[in-house]
């Protein structure tokens, strides 16, 4: 009897409490395991990075967009998409190479990150893990949210290479997506 006056109690306070953390939406990956991966990407020059590469560390199944034979100039994965729109999903984009023995070659140019929720609070956190994992620096990723787009671009020195990154929050039905467009470009 005394265990049940006091577990009753806490149970009754964590469920009117609600979740610690909110629930994701039906299809969207968990946005830290997606920024882990983005970090690891971010880690090694764009250039070596190929189709393949990628599919090993990127956290969702990764399916080819545009392939011709077996090369693909674009993967993507395939979240959640309502009506044609891409509340949650991800999209690389590759430049297709010849290898000096004709063989292709593909590296990575350009990803596009597509995450929705049910409020806006939930996707600007979301915009700054992911900022955070791409290198940007803080006071530029601390600015996220003011504005429902935004635009940056800083050098990386490690690569020797320049990224962009296009941020852009919008509402449609309810829900709050976040278009999150990085690209590296030589410098």
């Amino acid at each position: 009897m005394r265990i049940t006056s006091v577990c009753f109690p806490l149970v009754l306070a964590t469920l009117l409490a609600g979740p610690s953390v909110a629930a994701g939406l039906e299809g969207c990956p968990e946005v830290s395991l997606v920024a882990k991966a983005l970090r690891g990407l971010q880690e090694k020059p764009w250039r070596s990075l190929s189709v393949a590469k990628v599919k090993e560390v990127w956290p969702t199944e990764l399916f080819g967009l545009d392939c011709s034979g077996d090369v693909c100039s674009s993967v993507e994965s395939r979240g959640r998409i309502i009506n044609g729109r891409y509340e949650c999903s991800e999209i690389f984009f590759f430049d297709v190479k010849r290898n000096q023995d004709g063989t292709p070659k593909t590296e990575l140019r350009n990803l596009v990150i597509h995450y929705s929720a049910h409020q806006r609070r939930e996707v600007v956190e979301a915009a700054k893990l992911l900022a955070g994992a791409t290198g940007l620096p803080e006071a530029e990723a601390l600015s996220l949210g003011r504005e429902s787009h935004q635009d940056f671009h800083w050098e990386n020195t490690a690569e020797g290479s320049l990224s962009g990154l296009s941020v852009e929050l919008r509402q449609n039905a309810g829900v709050f997506t976040l278009t999150f467009n990085l690209s590296r470009y030589p410098k």
